[in-house]
């Protein structure tokens, strides 16, 4: 199914690219958009390269007519902010959709976007002196069900997991997890911390599907073992399967 779904976010790419070329063939940059075999890519490349031009305009109102994703845009930017090189590579947030402006504050950074003003930091450095922060010290992006885990795992006191169902760029969704702190929300995989629910829901806007405690996290895994003896050997992370899980329970 995922690998469905990451080919139809292609396919739609793939159309708004050539939708854009079609206004753009016999304009001199025509011969500078990139063409590879990742269509996403190319979008994003694309727009990376007429950003702050005229063709900007035109090529954003052909992605929104395909519904594109501002929110998953601007959490991609927020990953470019905060995240290593080594982990994520090198790109400009600024450069993503719907970002359209940057200002840092004491450590805060006031992100002006398409959806509104948004503020946050960078988690890592808060929990520099605590016990948590051995987790940052691992790979972050792209993991976010191993760190939240780690994190509520450390933190049970005062956290809990959530687990959702966030919207990709174009087409449908994944699942990600993050992690609720009282009345503030620290998205762990891409090192951002929100004080104001107010700014962490214009970035996650997915559909929650469960929340859970360390405690709760542990129980109900185990359960869910006792009931299905075949997850001893399933490689995906326990995080992962209590979504599947209680995502397809809630659908029934």
């Amino acid at each position: 199914f995922r690998r469905e779904m990451n080919c139809e976010n292609r396919v739609i790419a793939a159309q708004i690219l050539e939708d854009y070329r079609n206004i753009k063939s016999s304009d001199s940059i025509f011969c500078l958009l990139p063409q590879t075999n990742d269509k996403l890519s190319d979008l994003i490349s694309t727009y990376f390269l007429v950003k702050g031009t005229k063709d900007q305009v035109v090529l954003e109102n052909i992605m929104q007519k395909y519904n594109f994703n501002y929110s998953a845009s601007i959490r991609n930017a927020i990953i470019y902010l905060f995240g290593r090189n080594s982990e994520v590579g090198s790109s400009n947030p600024l450069d993503w959709p719907g970002m359209l402006g940057i200002q840092e504050v004491d450590g805060t950074y006031h992100l002006n976007t398409i959806l509104g003003n948004i503020n946050v930091i960078k988690a890592s450095p808060l929990f520099r002196n605590t016990s948590s922060n051995y987790i940052f010290q691992n790979h972050l992006a792209e993991r976010c069900f191993y760190r939240s885990y780690d994190f509520i795992r450390e933190n049970k006191d005062n956290s809990r997991v959530v687990l959702s169902y966030m919207p990709n760029l174009l087409f449908d969704g994944h699942y990600h997890a993050y992690i609720e702190l009282g009345t503030h929300v620290l998205d762990i995989a891409s090192n951002s911390y929100y004080f104001s629910r107010d700014d962490s829901t214009k970035i996650l806007t997915g559909r929650i599907i469960k929340k859970l405690t360390y405690e709760e996290v542990e129980e109900e895994y185990t359960k869910l073992k006792e009931k299905y003896p075949d997850l001893q050997n399933v490689r995906e992370h326990k995080l992962y399967i209590l979504s599947l899980y209680y995502d397809f329970r809630g659908r029934l």
